[in-house]
């Protein structure tokens, strides 16, 4: 970071790990930062109308553009990204999925103030604010089990096409009853309002509400309150599993929380992994490990797919989340 009247000279290097570098000339940076000004979501000469008209702009353009891919879009609403954009169109009552070139006046400048609202508090704060949709599986608003999870989105065009493959790309989750699928009505379209509707949830959200506390769950020095669940991401024969551990700060609890699972046909413990697809996103189910796509083995999957049941989710109790 360079310090109030400090230069650079022409030996100084930056270095960056699993980020993406474009080289620029100095006045196209400038064109750029001057472009975009009025657009970023934490700036001070932040323009809310601007970003509005820039959005109905992209929509008139394509059509087919969601109001997801719009506002992740870097060149619409700089600053936003995947849980803005989430906790954002919650907080406006919008459906993910929804064309921009769809959307009403009104929610449209719901999207962007809410989302503008969002990035300055996580800004304020230097953490993110409540998240009311994102990675639960009860709405925090309404408290109904009715959150939807589903890779959506994926580019500028084709994007409400579902049969284009580049159609579902970041993992999203919505409300059914807080964001209706179609405008509400003009009523509804208050920035604070919060819709009271209560629903029955399924069986199979039911049991995501109600399961109990994990039996041997607990850490044996700190109880279970500390107790999270956790899966393996270094590339080993483990990959993907799940495991019990304790957040208390130099506490080595450990404990594998899958061995109620099945083994699949290669003799290893079956992964639980959450559905993202459209017709089935939400589900949790059972399949082969080396299916992970981030297994460097030759080794082949034996195709191994099981939809989980309640034996399998719950002796996890409530630590399982989807984005686990």
């Amino acid at each position: 970071r360079r310090r109030r009247g400090e230069t650079w000279d022409a030996g100084t290097v930056a270095e960056a790990w699993g980020a993406n570098v474009t080289r620029a000339s100095a006045s196209a940076a400038r064109e750029k930062l001057d472009r975009l000004r009025c657009r970023d979501s934490c700036g001070e000469h932040f323009s809310a109308s601007h970003v509005v008209d820039v959005l109905r702009e992209a929509g008139r353009t394509d059509p087919r553009l969601i109001v997801a891919d719009a506002v992740l879009d870097q060149e619409n609403f700089p600053g936003v990204g995947n849980i803005i954009k989430v906790e954002g169109l919650h907080r406006a009552k919008v459906d993910p999925r929804r064309c921009v070139e769809g959307l009403s006046d009104a929610e449209l400048r719901k999207v962007v103030a809410f989302c503008r609202r969002y990035s300055m508090d996580w800004l304020k704060n230097y953490r993110a604010p409540d998240k009311r949709v994102y990675n639960r599986t009860t709405c925090a608003t309404c408290n109904n089990a009715t959150i939807s999870m589903q890779k959506v989105g994926g580019g500028p065009s084709d994007t409400c096409a579902s049969a284009n493959p580049r159609y579902m790309s970041r993992t999203t989750f919505w409300c059914r009853v807080c964001q209706p699928s179609e405008e509400p009505p003009a009523a509804t379209l208050q920035l604070n309002s919060v819709q009271e509707v209560g629903t029955r949830p399924t069986e199979a959200q039911r049991l995501l509400l109600l399961r109990p506390p994990p039996p041997g769950g607990e850490c044996p020095q700190h109880g279970v309150r500390p107790v999270v669940l956790r899966r393996v991401k270094r590339n080993s024969p483990n990959l993907s599993r799940i495991f019990r551990s304790c957040t208390v700060g130099g506490c080595q609890f450990f404990a594998w929380a899958d061995g109620h699972m099945p083994s699949c046909r290669c003799g290893r413990r079956a992964v639980l992994r959450m559905s993202k697809t459209e017709r089935s996103g939400g589900r949790w189910f059972l399949s082969c490990a080396k299916g992970d796509g981030r297994v460097k083995s030759a080794a082949t999957p034996c195709g191994f797919f099981e939809w989980a049941g309640k034996e399998h989710l719950d002796p996890l109790g409530n630590l399982l989340t989807p984005l686990l």
